[in-house]
Parts: structure tokens; sequence; C-alpha cells
């Protein structure tokens, strides 16, 4: 009888294991094939109200336990500019967010270098803090990206929600945006 019970627990503790070693390394991936319309706010100059374009197309892998990742393609574009991965960006997420570091390319050139804080939980909604090595300004974040959003308050709202449970839940959305 003894026997039995031990055999039956050594079973329950290897199931237990096995399921536990599957949360951390077999992620749920999720295909991301979708165009999302949202604003563009600076920090610390005024932009027009301009729709800014966000083209997203690859595979969030999510892990339960485990860091979730995105490899795909983004592409942003408003009026101004139009900023591409170009190929593959790899983005790594800790508490819902990712470094955003990439090259652009037209004709085989380097055209500039995009980098940024990406936040989202589903990409339903995302959050880009916009990153600028130059910056003339005491922080060198100089500017956001939320979508879905027809409004700067919308996009103020997003940033809120997305920031909420992460280190960017210290940053002032709202900042001077009355001027």
């Amino acid at each position: 009888m003894k026997k039995k019970v031990l055999i039956i627990c050594l079973g329950l503790l290897c199931f237990v294991i096995v399921i536990t070693i599957a949360l951390f390394f077999i992620p749920i991936t999720k295909n991301i094939d979708t165009q999302l319309t949202g604003k563009i706010v600076s920090f610390y100059d005024s932009f027009e109200d301009n729709n800014i374009d966000i083209i997203l197309s690859g595979e969030f892998k999510n892990y339960i336990f485990g860091q979730s990742s995105f490899s795909g393609n983004i592409q942003i574009n408003n009026a101004d500019a139009s900023l591409s991965s170009g190929g593959n960006v790899d983005i790594l997420f800790n508490n819902n967010i990712g470094l955003l570091d990439y090259l652009t390319f037209s004709n085989g050139k380097i055209t500039g270098q995009y980098l940024g804080r990406i936040c989202t939980k589903d990409f339903n909604s995302l959050l880009i803090l916009l990153y600028d090595e130059n910056s003339i300004y005491d922080t060198r974040y100089t500017a956001f990206i939320c979508a879905p959003a027809t409004s700067i308050e919308e996009a103020i709202t997003i940033a809120n929600k997305l920031s909420q449970d992460n280190w960017m839940n210290d940053i002032e959305w709202e900042m001077d945006l009355c001027q």
C-alpha cells in the first residue's frame, strides 16, 4: 500500500514538473498583422494634430512565466516621415515594455536610427516612447506615439493605461499640452 501511494505521489510530482517546465518554455504564439492609426505627442514642441499610421506584421510569443518577444516588421508613417525597420526587428519584452532600436534604410543606405520603448499588452493598442540621443532637453525622451487614438487626449488616456503597471507610470504624459 505504501509503495502504491509513493508511486502515485512520484507520478503527480513528475506531472507538475512537466507542466511547470512547459509553462516556461512553450509560448502562446499570436500572428500580428494589423494597422493602427494614432497620434504623436511631443513633450516639448507642439505638433500639428496629424494622424500617424503604424503597420505591424510579425509574430508575438507570450510566455506565461518568461520574457515575451516580437519578431517582425514595424512601419510608422505620417505626413512628414516614414520609418520602417526594413526587415525584421526583434523586441524582447519585460513587464510589457520592449526596446525598439533599428536602423532605417533607403536604397541600401542607412537613413537614420530609430530608438524608443514600446509598451503593449496585446498589440491591439500600443505606446511608443521616442528617444533622441541628441536631445537638447533634460530628458532624452522627447515624444510618444499612441494608437489607436483619434485625439491627443485619447492618446494620453492610452499612455496612462498602458504605463500603469511599469516604470513608465512616473512619466507625466500631459506635460504642458495646453501651451
